[in-house]
């Protein structure tokens, strides 16, 4: 099914179409199932894009918070405020580091619309687990 409908939606794109009109097509037995297909890529397409923006978002206002809270310490030389937000900033790597290890790699064991999103390979922290996401 992705090679045909992928196909009939860079076609119809090409075509200076509306992609999801062209993939309105029932087949025999009455099922449209191009139409599912094309919400679940778009899903997946706009994640893929989505996703890096969100962290680099994340990532923005939590360095801007963290070079402030190293400020608000009133550390006595700059030396010691600098090094009191790099401490903050690295810290902030680590975990945030750690997290997306765990998100990618866990099975939460939910469904979002249908795209496998928090639905990684492992839905226990065993054996196989740490070998190939702990270590």
């Amino acid at each position: 099914m992705y090679c045909y409908c992928k196909q009939i939606f860079t076609e119809a794109f090409d075509n200076n179409e509306i992609p999801f009109t062209a993939l309105q097509n029932a087949f025999s037995d009455g099922s449209n199932y191009c139409e599912t297909w094309v919400y679940s890529y778009v899903g997946a397409q706009v994640i893929i894009l989505l996703v890096p923006m969100l962290i680099i978002f994340i990532n923005f206002v939590a360095k801007k918070f963290l070079w402030f809270s190293g400020r608000f310490e009133r550390k006595h030389s700059l030396a010691a405020e600098t090094y009191a937000s790099t401490r903050n900033m690295a810290l902030l790597s680590i975990i945030n580091t750690g997290f997306i290890l765990l998100i990618a790699n866990y099975d939460f064991g939910y469904d979002i619309f249908g795209l496998n999103l928090l639905q990684g390979g492992y839905g226990k922290f065993n054996s196989s687990w740490y070998r190939v996401v702990g270590a």
